[in-house]
């Protein structure tokens, strides 16, 4: 018997049990490994979504940076919504500027300025703050972070089953951009570093790192800085002193 069968839940167990039984999962076990969070026959359906697309490079999520990436991760999010969830309503819309101004490294006091300003005046500044930061990591940060590393996965398999190994290997890491909120080489590179998405943004404006800094690039270019002398928030420069040891 299971180690989670007890006398006390015998009969849910078995009817969970038989429910798992009459389920038609084809995906391989690394890919129900790897998306534990998300049932496995909501992954199924995802799949089954993916692989009848007649164009199946067009659904891979775009580099920030590049033309129609935001209409591109509206569409992942919405078909997302409705595989993993089974939601057919236009909360998608609402998750999806959310998550572009914070891929597109907009400052966190900018995005505080939008959501106070678009709201109907029925919440108080610091009650739009607190609903900001819980969208950001429910939302942006937790919920679409999990449901686009599936989507990749699924979309990676699908691809090296049409032999399309290269592009199975290049799918843009948009779970990462969404996790960090940030899309510029160099800004992840500081935040690899252990930095704060604020710190790494207000870094990229004050200081000319070049282009695609890697971590250890970045690093050796803060030794280099008089760090006390940048003109960014104390607290910033409190942050990277530390980092640095100083």
């Amino acid at each position: 018997k299971s180690k989670y069968y007890t006398d006390e839940n015998e009969v849910e167990f078995n009817e969970t049990l038989e429910k798992c039984k009459s389920l038609n999962i084809t995906l391989p076990k690394e890919i129900l490994d790897s998306n534990r969070g998300i049932r496995p026959d909501r992954l199924q359906v995802l799949y089954e979504r993916l692989k009848g697309s007649p164009n199946i490079i067009d659904l891979a999520p775009i580099r920030p940076s590049q033309n129609d990436s935001n209409k591109r991760m509206k569409e992942i999010i919405r078909v997302t919504e409705e595989c993993l969830e089974e939601k057919y309503n236009d909360s998608y819309k609402f998750y999806a500027q959310l998550a572009a101004q914070w891929v597109h490294d907009t400052p966190i006091k900018q995005m505080i300025e939008r959501k106070i300003s678009w709201g109907d005046g029925s919440n108080t500044p610091m009650k739009s703050i607190r609903e900001l930061y819980n969208d950001l990591n429910n939302i942006v940060r937790f919920k679409l972070v999990k449901n686009f590393m599936a989507y990749n996965s699924l979309l990676s398999l699908i691809l090296m089953e049409n032999g399309l190994e290269e592009e199975a290997n290049s799918i843009e890491p948009f779970h990462l951009y969404l996790e960090c909120g940030a899309s510029d080489p160099t800004a992840l590179s500081l935040i690899s570093l252990g930095l704060s998405r604020t710190t790494a943004l207000s870094l990229i404006g004050a200081i000319n790192f070049g282009d695609g800094e890697t971590p250890e690039d970045c690093l050796n270019k803060l030794r280099k800085t008089k760090i006390s002398l940048i003109d960014i928030p104390s607290i910033c420069i409190k942050e990277i002193q530390n980092l640095l040891g100083i």
